[in-house]
């Protein structure tokens, strides 16, 4: 028995029309206007909520947590 499979013709990718220049004043722009989070500031926040939602069962207590848990032993 012969089968005959018909595929529908994919668009081929154009690539992309923005120069190196517009690209990055357009994310520049982003990163001003506050759509997208960069730097060091922006790396504690997004591993703060991480640790919010994944919690210490993902990555261990948070760094300043275990100081405080020792003092408030050593205050018991």
């Amino acid at each position: 028995m012969s089968r005959t499979v018909e595929y529908a013709e994919t668009a081929v990718a154009k690539p992309s029309t923005l120069s190196p220049a517009r690209d990055r004043d357009r994310i520049l722009g982003q990163i001003a206007r506050g759509e997208v989070l960069a730097g060091p500031e922006a790396a504690r926040r997004i591993a703060a909520r991480h640790q919010e939602a994944y919690g210490a069962a993902v990555w261990g207590p948070a760094p300043d947590a275990a100081p405080r848990a020792a003092q408030k032993a050593a205050a018991a």
